[in-house]
């Protein structure tokens, strides 16, 4: 296995407020794309990185990231696209051929559990994919115009989050067909999922949300680590 990372970061942010995007806003001293990207630095086997940044912001990224770039073989920086989608397609056509797995991330999910992240590329050794999920604990509702249609199992149900591992030729071809018939999902593993390969799932810790909101900065604030 020769592992690739791409970190996706080429998003607006908006939910976030202000007008910076907020995987380029500073916490600590520190970019909260950096933060993400750090966590990444102790996982043994990553042989190169992709980050998928905002069209025309590659060198400004490659600049203000430099110190933690510091700790990888390989960085390249490529332009996102207009969707998420977009952005991983782009990063993902510029890992080296030698590339044989890939990890999919968000660049605004700094909290990680790398014990996590080793148990899913240990299972992305025999599977196509596997996704990092933590179970909904919450009563669970489906509904139709504006009333309950039933009630779901929640022990059948899952929220997915990120990394998500693939085999590289897997995913490509996943992506190659989404952009035949024009599909579009928000996550790369919707996109295995059409193909018709089956996608295993690796329990999180539950502590790992994606940083969206101005209450997620101030969680991100209070709980990530100070110089």
């Amino acid at each position: 296995m020769t592992l690739g990372l791409i970190l996706v970061a080429a998003g607006e942010g908006k939910r976030a407020g202000g007008n910076t995007p907020k995987q380029f806003i500073k916490i600590h001293g520190k970019l909260l794309l950096a933060h993400s990207l750090e966590r990444f630095a102790k996982v043994k086997g990553i042989a190169e990185v992709v980050i998928a940044v905002p069209s025309g912001k590659e060198k400004w990224a490659a600049k203000i990231l430099a110190p933690a770039l510091k700790k990888f073989r390989k960085v390249e920086f490529v332009a996102g696209g207009e969707t998420r989608q977009e952005s991983v397609f782009n990063a993902l056509q510029s890992l080296s051929d030698s590339i044989t797995h890939v990890l999919v991330h968000d660049g605004v999910r700094p909290f990680v559990n790398l014990k996590k992240v080793v148990e899913l590329i240990r299972m992305l050794k025999t599977k196509d994919a596997v996704i990092l999920v933590s179970p909904a604990t919450d009563t669970v509702k489906r509904a139709a115009s504006n009333v309950v249609a039933e009630t779901l199992d929640r022990r059948q149900i899952f929220l997915a989050e990120t990394p998500q591992g693939f085999k590289k030729e897997v995913l490509l071809q996943a992506h190659l067909e989404a952009r035949k018939k024009g599909f579009t999902f928000s996550d790369d593993s919707a996109l295995v999922e059409v193909l018709g390969r089956r996608v295993a799932i690796c329990p999180s810790d539950g502590k790992n949300p994606k940083i969206t909101s101005p209450e997620d900065l101030a969680l991100a604030r209070l709980l990530l680590p100070k110089r």
